[in-house]
């Protein structure tokens, strides 16, 4: 039993270089179990090993793969996938959030609109979107002045690290997946709330049950806030 501890643990520290410090120490384990498989030792010490390792291993992996970001400043093409309730047209300027599908993570990108048709078409969507896009990453901005607002720390609490300039965008098809469906109910919905003849309750609705204030004069909100009941337009568990 001594000797599997010793050889696991050499096995756990190179693999814990490996995954943290990057591809200098794949010849170290490349070496490492070549070497272990060549001894002449019974197959079930080298199953105990190979097992332990293996187990480490994917654990590191999983860890590591939720630890931060894992892409580098500047130009790339990323395909993603976009939640319709995430996208917003502000003027000429498209804005949305998407995952990543190869490692995850999630990307807030920005898109100058060419033509005013094209930004009719994008408020109508009612589908979550695959999209391909090619543009500059970026460190958010943070706060430019003390006490301002932090966007980048705003980000972070979501766990999202970049914002995306993009320059060229191609839509390869439709989103698919619980997220994609629970997404499209969403805009569904509040497509529908829009659309209501009385507007302040839509509104209040929206306000409610999306987050969104927006249509609620900012006096009533204060007005809220001064007699302490501003969090129920606060309430996680009603945000869908």
């Amino acid at each position: 039993m001594k000797r599997v501890l010793i050889w696991v643990t050499i096995g756990y520290i190179l693999e814990i270089l490996l995954i943290f410090h990057g591809s200098t120490w794949e010849v170290g384990v490349l070496v490492y179990y070549v070497w272990l498989l060549e001894q002449k030792a019974d197959k079930k010490f080298l199953k105990k090993v190979l097992i332990y390792d293996a187990l480490l291993l994917a654990f590191l992996m999983g860890y590591y793969w939720r630890l931060g970001s894992h892409f580098q400043e500047g130009r790339g093409t990323f395909i993603l996938e976009v939640p319709i309730h995430e996208v917003k047209v502000k003027g000429d300027l498209l804005q949305f959030m998407g995952r990543e599908v190869k490692s995850g993570e999630w990307l807030v990108s920005f898109y100058r609109l060419p033509q005013l048709e094209v930004k009719e078409s994008w408020l109508n969507r009612g589908q979550s979107l695959l999209i391909k896009v090619t543009g500059e990453l970026k460190v958010p901005n943070a706060a430019n002045n003390l006490g301002g607002f932090n966007y980048r720390q705003f980000l972070e609490r979501e766990e999202i690290y970049w914002t995306l300039s993009v320059d060229r965008l191609q839509i390869l098809g439709n989103m698919r997946g619980p997220l994609a469906v629970l997404s499209n109910v969403r805009k569904a919905i509040y497509c529908s709330l829009e659309g209501m003849g009385e507007p302040i309750i839509g509104n209040y609705v929206k306000a409610l049950f999306f987050n969104e204030r927006s249509g609620i004069d900012k006096e009533v909100m204060q007005s809220y806030q001064a007699i302490g009941i501003i969090h129920l337009f606060s309430l996680s568990g009603f945000h869908v």
